[in-house]
């Protein structure tokens, strides 16, 4: 890919030109071609426990992209009932500078906790999770959902 087009043409005028040239000459910067993103990625799950009323699921994934190292994420959920769930996770990045990852920086941990009521006979959910992003702060996410 590489961009072209009208926001690249500009006037130019170079300081060092010969005396007696008068005005900018009309150019044109060129952008240097690169690859499209692609990114594959692989999971795997697996309840080590799935009893009536208890459920714990255990989860990696491994991401392969052209624009950086592998990323691994594990996470792990529990659920009891299939009404509350408890969820953790962890993703490792090697993008991230060694100086960013110290034992007290927890930017890439994730916990979460969900509760699936059923509300008026139709299924209801709601959500939250949490994770550290480090320089971007504390990153809190809800979700609400129903089905009918």
């Amino acid at each position: 890919m590489q961009f072209e087009g009208g926001q690249l043409v500009t006037d130019i005028t170079v300081p060092e030109w010969p005396a007696g040239y008068v005005g900018p000459m009309p150019g044109e910067f060129k952008s240097a071609s690169y690859a499209l993103p692609v990114a594959i990625t692989l999971g795997l799950a697996y309840d080590v426990i799935d009893t009536p009323g208890n459920r714990w699921t255990f989860a990696f994934d491994l991401k392969h992209s052209n624009d950086g190292a592998e990323k691994y994420r594990m996470g792990t959920e529990y659920a009891f009932s299939e009404l509350l769930f408890l969820r953790a996770g962890y993703e490792y990045d090697p993008d991230i500078p060694d100086e960013d990852r110290d034992e007290d920086n927890l930017q890439r941990l994730t916990f979460g906790v969900g509760l699936n009521p059923l509300l008026g006979g139709s299924p209801f959910n709601i959500n939250y999770g949490y994770q550290d992003l480090g320089l971007l702060g504390i990153g809190h996410r809800l979700s609400v959902g129903m089905s009918f």
